[in-house]
């Protein structure tokens, strides 16, 4: 297991604890748990992204009737 020794305000450090007795895990646990959620949803978002930005790069993009026809679908009816 590798280490990673952070800062956090002291706020959020007695949120920990009391988080941790709550739980009856570990303030590590919780933290390795809370790094693995943020990593995995980052790597989905840069995979949607990246994506994206290839959609782009080969010039697949929607077109005006498109958005006009989607725009339409959800506006409200005035």
């Amino acid at each position: 297991m590798g280490w990673v020794t952070i800062g956090v305000p002291e706020e959020t450090a007695a949120e920990l604890e009391e988080l941790s007795k709550r739980l009856e895990r570990t303030q590590p646990e919780i933290i390795a748990l809370a790094v693995a959620e943020l990593m995995a949803r980052e790597r989905s978002d840069l995979a949607e992204i990246e994506a994206a930005l290839a959609e782009a790069d080969a010039g697949e993009f929607a077109s005006d009737e498109d958005v006009r026809a989607l725009l339409a679908k959800y506006r409200e009816p005035l």
